[in-house]
């Protein structure tokens, strides 16, 4: 049996009307994990996200000092996978799981990049480094 992963730049899912219609995009994409970027999330709204999205297990991710940018989201059909364990950075561009998908066993990586290149540029090694960074081990 195949892992299915999809990916998706949102630009922004702070507002209801659009979070609810790219929500219903994602519910016909045929795939078991969908990497979800610059979602723009607020902290107040993650409970909300959690229960409106329905694939199952939903992690969102976004930055602490700035609610306003970046953000990035696994959004999950839990019948197939588990998540078993997550890391992050502080930025909110990077998100990684262990997952579990059968008796496999998987780390994804999401990376929202810097929109400039300068920036990309200069962030190219943080974002090297920290994709190798290990999170806890399976047992």
């Amino acid at each position: 049996m195949d892992l299915k992963i999809a990916t998706f730049n949102v630009n922004s899912i702070s507002e209801q009307d659009k979070r609810m219609a790219v929500i219903s995009f994602l519910e016909t994409v045929k795939s078991d994990v969908i990497l979800v970027q610059e979602t723009h999330r607020r902290r107040h709204t993650e409970k909300a996200w959690q229960k409106e999205c329905k694939r199952g297990q939903a992690l969102f991710h976004s930055n602490i000092e700035n609610e306003n940018t970046a953000g990035v989201a696994f959004p999950v059909n839990s019948s197939r996978v588990y998540i078993a364990n997550m890391n992050s950075d502080l930025q909110g561009r990077i998100l990684v799981i262990k997952l579990v998908f059968f008796e496999y066993q998987y780390q994804i990586v999401n990376i929202y990049a810097p929109a400039l290149t300068g920036k990309r540029v200069k962030n190219g090694n943080f974002l090297i480094t920290y994709t190798h960074i290990s999170i806890a081990p399976f047992h």
